[in-house]
Formats: C-alpha cells, sequence, structure tokens
C-alpha cells in the first residue's frame, strides 16, 4: 500500500475532472478513535466542521457507512444533508432515501433470544458489553481479561452455531467485536455501491456545471476510508482504477490501495480536500 498523501496530485487532478465524487467513511476508527467502550466515540469538532464545508460544494456526496445503529451514527455525526448507513449498510436515509434490507424482517426476536443467551453464558466475564442495534447485535470484549479470549469465543460460537447451521443469522467478527447479523449477504460494499447509484441517478450534470470544471469530465469516483475488517467489503467493489481506497493503518493485509496511519491523518486529509 502506498500512503495516500504521496498521491496527492493525482487526487487533487481526479477531483478537478470529477462530475461527482463520492466520499464515503467509517465512523470508528476512521472519524473517531478506536476506545474502551461504544458510547466514548466522540468525534472531534474540527472534522464535523470539515464534513460539514465538503456536504456544501455539490461535486461531493457524502456518506457514513457504520456498523452502529442508523439512529446511533446519525446522533454520533450530527450533520444535515449527508447519507448515513447504519448496521453495516442494512438501513441508509439521506438525500430522499430511506432504504431497510428486506433481510432485516422478523429478526428482531431471533436477535433478542441470542443476546440473553450470550448475556447468560458470559456472565461471569468482566468487561464484556452486549449491543443491540436493532437488527444487529454486536458483543464487545476489548475490556475482558486476555485470558477469556479462547472462552468468550467458545460460548459465542456454542450459542451462534445452530442459528448459523439453520441460515438464520450470519456472525462476522470485527476489532474486538462479534457481529450477530442477519443471514443474507449484504455489507457495507454492498451499501457503497447503493449510495453511488441512487446519486448518479438523481444528479443532474448539466444544472451543476459550472466555471471552473475541466472541460472533460470523466466518470464519478469514489474514495472510501475505513479501518476494519468489515471495511473490506468496500474495499472490494472499488475495481474502478479511478476509485480510492483507503485503510486507516497498514500494518495488516488488506483490498485498498492506499493507507492513512490514524485518524489524526484522516482529518488532514479532508483539511487538504478542502
Amino acid at each position: 500500500m502506498i500512503h495516500l498523501f504521496n498521491n496527492w496530485n493525482s487526487i487533487v487532478s481526479k477531483i478537478n475532472k470529477a462530475g461527482l465524487v463520492f466520499l464515503f467513511l467509517d465512523y470508528d476508527g476512521t472519524l473517531t478513535p478506536i476506545v474502551s467502550t461504544p458510547d466514548k466515540a466522540v468525534m472531534n469538532d474540527d472534522i464535523r466542521k470539515l464534513l460539514v464545508l465538503l456536504s456544501h460544494n455539490k461535486k461531493f456526496k457524502i456518506a457514513v457507512i457504520s456498523g452502529r445503529s442508523l439512529e446511533d451514527v446519525k446522533s454520533k455525526v450530527s450533520i444535515d444533508g449527508i447519507f448515513y448507513a447504519g448496521n453495516h449498510g442494512l438501513e441508509i436515509q439521506g438525500g430522499g432515501l430511506d432504504y431497510l434490507h428486506q433481510g432485516c424482517k422478523n429478526v428482531r426476536s431471533r436477535l433478542k433470544a441470542i443476546e440473553h443467551k450470550l448475556k447468560t453464558k458470559l456472565a461471569h466475564i468482566k468487561g464484556i458489553i452486549a449491543e443491540d442495534k436493532g437488527f444487529s447485535l454486536s458483543l464487545h470484549y476489548r475490556m475482558a481479561d486476555e485470558k477469556y479470549i479462547f472462552q468468550i469465543k467458545q460460548i459465542v460460537n456454542e450459542v451462534c452455531n445452530p442459528y448459523i447451521e439453520k441460515e438464520q443469522i450470519k456472525l462476522t467478527q470485527g476489532k474486538k467485536v462479534f457481529e450477530v447479523r442477519p443471514p443474507v449477504d449484504w455489507g457495507k460494499g454492498q451499501a457503497l455501491s447503493l449510495l453511488r447509484e441512487f446519486c448518479e441517478d438523481d444528479y443532474d450534470y448539466e444544472d451543476n456545471y459550472y466555471d471552473g470544471y475541466d472541460d472533460d469530465i470523466t466518470d464519478n469516483f469514489t474514495i472510501y476510508i475505513g479501518d476494519d475488517r468489515t471495511d473490506e467489503d468496500a474495499f472490494k467493489v472499488l475495481t474502478h482504477t479511478e476509485d480510492i481506497s483507503v485503510l486507516v493503518g497498514h500494518n495488516k493485509a488488506s483490498y485498498a490501495k492506499f493507507f492513512l496511519n490514524n485518524v489524526d491523518e484522516v482529518r488532514e486529509f479532508l483539511t487538504k480536500i478542502i
């Protein structure tokens, strides 16, 4: 992977020539550092101001695509005029779009039963947080003692495997978290594709053409920035040569083409764009 700032001149050229720039970002670990508990992940006001400025530019279509529930990520970011995707894209709102994946129907009672079983079997281990996100369930174990990690994974598999075998849920992993989701082939990559298609269909190039665009406007392109395993779904769909996939942190294998070291560099990147 290449550090994103080493490719800066190329990025500037792409932005100048594009009709639309899709700027899609993860929340935890991207717009805010990873913290011990989900409620402590508060976005820096400087980053919020930068995103607000970009949201006022018609060239940019901005979305925050998160594993958090839709209402949670909306309240955390709290910027009008952008798109929000919660539960890894199972629910999306913004710009006239109100989407809920049909696979979310009838999943609530199943998730509640799994949550109860996990809490019961893991009650003896301190530092575990079960987060009900409406259409998915997150089990955070960042604060649990390392000596219990293997046991936690065993219990999660023991509880979830019967549901997985019946294709009633899907179990995935992130950074010190298990995610119990509906059994559908849907993630941040599909959400990204849906958002791009929606924005392109809704965009009037003739009305939004203004002095300052290059004469040879090229295809729209996407910038996606994320830090977790779930963001790999988005990186994988960015196959166009103009697209820019960015991993926050670079000490692991990834489908991303570029990297930024941390949240501070994400803020610097947004500043450079402005």
